[in-house]
């Protein structure tokens, strides 16, 4: 007797045979004369099926296992199939063929938690294991995993896409990047491993792979839905040493390659999906010592080369975490933006795509675009894939700039034309050009193609363009470009704010979120306007803080009112709601506080300030240092720092707010990174109650640092300097 895992909600079912027999494809099969699904008569078939009987639960009673047995390994002993043979049919006279089809509803059915999938995935999978050591080579007739008809199997990895189902009804961080600062000082930290990457998408990945590779093991062939899936999952983990095995899987098998298989393979291998890089703009940002490195026209002066390398190792000798590097390099320092800089993997798959996919597909040219871009191959974009494919030709000269100019005659596509430009294409130009610094030309393009072809300029396109200018003016990527004396690539001033004023007039009238004002306002910041910051902070930043602190009331009381009334609530949507609204919440704090520590350290008043020139304003005036910030200190007590420190007219200014209650202390561990100097790495552990009295009554200057995020903490960094050994300050060239 084979033992059938199945989930806690599928095990109990009443069988509902239909009365007159008939044979059809040598199978024995039964009639049923009442029509039920339709009035064709090729659909008057009925077949047995298992429905739930909530009036009779219990344990599969012996037959009723026998012929479940029967269903699963029926579709191995269909005539169709050559390969496997199937013994110790039931000879009852109960004993009917039931459809495959309809057992992968039922199941996705009783699994509506997408935790409750992954656990029966894993449970699939350890039983298969358990039966490997135990029976040896005879493992596939006695595993549930090996047994599952290929459409259960199927419909089991599609519950599990990353992509479309898990980012939605998973996954609390969707659309929020999380970076190193924000994962050290906010509970979000705990979802994210040491790369940066969400865990729960590691862990999908690989046990999705521990699936797929006990199906083959089994004698079974994996569909090309399942590698899409696969492809899918590597992409989501930031993992693109799985996605080229995953493609050479396909390969072996000889899958027909089709448009969606070639689409989901280039998003996966160059990372051009926002999930893939986790939400990030910054990790696959366009080096200029990458195209030092890789382009052998470009040759600047090899001493600028050599002070930014210097630059580049001293950053990063420096840098604790390992947040946008390949985790499939865990002995050196291997940026992810370091594989994706070479252009000929982009052109050989290019040249590939074109020649064997027909009819060439939208998704697939798109992936290739971004992909251009993170090479910095401009050209082979402007000159060859945009006049070619959607009659777009992009010009650049030194003397007038970038000039876009769309083909005449128009180039029409009918409706159903997969080459039909959507916003896709606007996205992947903005990512082609804003990866490399030229917001300009991203603009351009972007709005010669929305007017061209009719397409509206979303709140998202406009989002991705205000985040690549936001990029583009950071202080690192501006002094990157200028010691490389490449002054083109740098964005003009003011360019953020036309952005903004464009974006937000008529005819788009996109509403900014909060995180789009605090880019703005850390702009402002950062061009030594003070006073516009603060007054956007009170204005706009403080009243959408306030509502982000109700809403996770709102979340936090049906949750706990669910909890209570013991309400069934299989998909956990209320648990759902409340996990997004405090992930919102911790991040609208840290990028709260974050700005006001900015707004502190660069506030310099004029006679104190002597790096800041004549020709821009050096500081604030006497109101401000006097006046407006110790207001806004007051006013914001609740995200500021223990220690308040900035620039007034006499001096420094220090105010310690001490907090009454200390819930958790910061210890240090040790740990050796490699590729990595080491360094001091924080965790908390809760407080005894001598602890909490002694920190009570500490003084102020004995604190180095606070983090009040609802739980008062102290923490003592001490990071010491180490050199880096000699053969890893290669992999930085």
């Amino acid at each position: 007797m084979v033992r059938l895992l199945l989930p806690a909600a599928f095990r109990t079912f009443h069988l509902n045979f239909p009365r007159q027999p008939c044979l059809e494809h040598g199978h024995l099969l039964t009639r049923n004369h009442r029509h039920v699904y339709g009035p064709s008569p090729e659909q008057q078939h009925r077949y047995a099926t298992l429905q739930p009987d909530p009036l009779q639960p219990g344990p599969l009673s012996t037959s009723e296992l026998e012929l479940l047995q029967y269903i699963l390994t029926t579709e191995q002993a269909s005539p169709d199939n050559d390969n496997s043979s199937y013994s110790g049919r039931p000879t009852d006279a109960e004993s009917v063929l039931l459809r495959p089809e309809s057992l992968a509803p039922k199941l996705m059915k009783s699994l509506t938690n997408p935790l409750d999938r992954l656990s029966y995935l894993q449970e699939l999978i350890s039983e298969a294991l358990t039966s490997q050591k135990t029976k040896g080579s005879d493992w596939p007739s006695h595993s549930t995993i090996a047994l599952l008809p290929g459409t259960v199997f199927s419909e089991l990895f599609r519950s599990l896409d990353p992509l479309n189902t898990l980012s939605r009804e998973l996954d609390s961080t969707t659309g929020i990047h999380v970076g190193p600062g924000m994962a050290t000082e906010t509970p979000v930290g705990q979802e994210f491993d040491i790369w940066g990457v969400r865990k729960v998408y590691v862990t999908v990945l690989k046990r999705l792979m521990a699936a797929a590779q006990l199906r083959l093991e089994a004698g079974h062939r994996l569909t090309s839905s399942d590698y899409q899936v696969l492809l899918r999952a590597a992409g989501s983990a930031s993992d693109y040493e799985s996605v080229k095995v995953i493609w050479a899987l396909i390969i072996q098998q000889r899958l027909p390659l089709h448009g969606g298989l070639y689409h989901d393979f280039l998003r996966a291998r160059f990372l051009t999906e926002p999930l893939y890089t986790q939400y990030s703009l910054e990790w696959l940002r366009v080096r200029p010592l990458s195209i030092v490195t890789q382009k052998k026209g470009f040759k600047p002066d090899p001493r600028k080369v050599s002070k930014l390398s210097q630059a580049v190792r001293k950053r990063v000798r420096r840098q604790v975490e390992r947040f946008g590097q390949n985790r499939s390099k865990t002995d050196t320092v291997n940026y992810l933006y370091r594989n994706m800089r070479k252009g000929m993997p982009p052109l050989r798959l290019y040249n590939h795509v074109t020649d064997s996919l027909y009819p060439l597909e939208e998704g697939v040219i798109t992936a290739l675009i971004v992909a251009f871009g993170r090479a910095g191959s401009m050209w082979f974009v402007e000159k060859m894939i945009l006049p070619r494919y959607w009659s777009i030709t992009v010009t650049k000269s030194r003397c007038a700039g970038f000039e876009v100019t769309p083909g005449e005659p128009p180039v029409h596509f009918a409706p159903d034309d997969p080459m039909r430009p959507t916003k896709r294409l606007i996205e992947a130009v903005i990512d082609c050009y804003g990866c490399n610094g030229e917001i300009a030309g991203a603009i351009k393009v972007a709005m010669t193609i929305s007017h061209r072809y009719d397409i509206p300029m979303t709140h998202e396109l406009w989002s991705k363009l205000f985040g690549w200018a936001y990029v583009a003016g950071c202080n690192v990527s501006r002094e990157e470009w200028t010691t490389i004396g490449m002054a083109d690539r740098l964005a003009e001033k003011g360019t953020l704010e036309s952005i903004w004023d464009t974006m937000t007039a008529e005819p788009y009238n996109v509403k900014p979120d909060f995180m789009q004002h605090c880019l703005l306002v850390t702009n402002m910041i950062r061009q030594r306007q003070y006073i516009l910051a603060v007054q956007a902070i009170e204005d706009k930043l403080e009243p959408m803080y306030r509502d982000i602190q109700a809403e996770l009331e709102a979340a936090f009381y049906k949750q706990a009112m669910t909890r209570a009334l013991g309400v069934l609530d299989p998909t956990q949507k209320a648990k759902k709601a409340w996990s997004d609204a405090l992930v919102r919440k911790h991040a609208a704090w840290y990028w709260f506080q974050r700005m006001c520590r900015t707004l502190m350290m660069n506030t310099r008043h004029p006679d104190n300030d002597t790096s800041a020139s004549s020709s821009e304003q050096a500081g604030p005036d006497y109101e401000f240092t006097t006046q407006i910030m110790p207001r806004f200190i007051d006013r914001f007590r609740d995200v500021m720092p223990r220690l308040v420190k900035y620039q007034g007219i006499s001096g420094t200014v220090h105010l310690g707010n001490v907090q009454q209650v200390n819930r958790m202390w910061w210890t240090k561990v040790w740990r050796e990174k490699p590729g990595i100097a080491t360094v001091d790495l924080l965790r908390f552990k809760p407080l005894d109650e001598a602890q909490r009295i002694r920190l009570r009554n500490r003084p102020v200057n004995e604190v180095s640092e606070t983090h009040p995020r609802g739980l008062d903490m102290d923490i003592f960094l001490k990071v010491p300097r180490f050199d880096r050994p000699r053969r890893l300050q290669r992999e930085f060239l």
